[in-house]
């Protein structure tokens, strides 16, 4: 019934240990009369408020926005895990370095086997899996493609566009022997993000490692579309522009499996409808990520496919 491709959903479970990106923001001290327009970190939250009043004996907290303070969003080193694409964590110069642990579960870390980096800006990036001081996996990754198809690459010439790749998805990891890596034996990984160049910072807007879970065949060819709001403004005098506005991704799938299975999908999805994933299609020999999407669930279908199998169809809305 199937095709060529699995489908399947990235679920985070991250719990960060330290990173190297600084945040210059003073720190709110309870009974300091705050001016208009000031802007403080809570570090046991990890979160930025402004003031919105003049001399507030309010306390920031919860991640809320009230009539005193403006809920800004997470501080600098903790702005990749807050699931947002646009809201990156930078270091101003040098490498970018993340640790981040594994929660226990049982006496074992939880199962890690593959990670997502969203909206990038790196030439290279490495990342290091250890567990009990023994280095599991350590692979870099170059984000620099030359354009191939370019006019100049043809004739040899040096005036081909490098391109930086901004999503790095792998699933599932690796071992230094190109073997699969099952996260019960990484209980720390350290993530190093090169700069481009000394002009651009080193960044990352969403880090999510966590577990693989399939779910069935692709059917049909999975799908991306755009929804477009730019308008066109006619002024007085009859000249026409367009005037720039936001714009949306969506993206489709349809997969099929065996009742039992498609029921666990049908669970899974509707409890985490709400959580931000990455939905893979997988390539069936290689087990490597072919066209992926990250967003939440806006439409579910499943359809009885004969006696034993369920064709379930999603719409997902893009958060990148």
């Amino acid at each position: 019934m199937g095709g060529d491709n699995y489908f399947g959903i990235l679920r985070p479970h991250t719990e960060l240990v330290s990173t190297n990106a600084v945040d210059n923001t003073n720190e709110f001290v309870a009974g300091t009369l705050y001016d208009l327009g000031a802007e403080v970190k809570v570090s046991a939250e990890n979160n930025l408020y402004k003031c919105l009043t003049k001399d507030t004996t309010e306390i920031p907290t919860g991640n809320k926005t009230t009539e005193n303070w403006l809920f800004l969003g997470k501080t600098n080193p903790y702005k990749m895990f807050d699931e947002k694409y646009k809201s990156r964590t930078v270091k101003e110069s040098g490498n970018l370095v993340v640790t981040i642990k594994m929660k226990p579960d049982g006496g074992f870390s939880k199962v890690s086997d593959g990670i997502a980096l969203l909206n990038v800006s790196a030439s290279k990036i490495r990342i290091v899996g250890v567990r009990e001081g023994e280095t599991i996996c350590d692979e870099e990754f170059d984000m620099g493609v030359l354009d191939l198809f370019s006019p100049c690459k043809i004739l040899n010439c040096n005036f081909g566009q490098i391109v930086y790749k901004k999503n790095l998805i792998l699933t599932p990891l690796k071992d230094k022997d190109g073997l699969i890596v099952y996260g019960c034996r990484i209980t720390e990984y350290t993530i190093t993000f090169e700069p481009i160049d000394d002009e651009t910072p080193a960044a990352c807007g969403v880090c999510i490692l966590g577990k693989m879970q399939y779910f069935g065949k692709t059917l049909m060819n999975p799908k991306k579309s755009l929804v477009n709001y730019d308008v066109k403004d006619t002024n007085e005098y009859g000249d026409t522009a367009v005037v720039e506005r936001g714009f949306s991704n969506n993206y489709n799938f349809s997969f099929v499996g065996k009742n039992d299975i498609m029921q666990v999908a049908d669970e899974t999805l509707t409890e985490l409808r709400s959580t931000p994933l990455i939905y893979i299609v997988t390539d069936d020999q290689i087990l490597a990520s072919v066209f992926s999407g990250y967003g939440m669930i806006s439409i579910l279908d499943i359809t009885q496919q004969g006696a034993c199998d369920m064709l379930m169809t999603l719409e997902v809305g893009s958060l990148a």
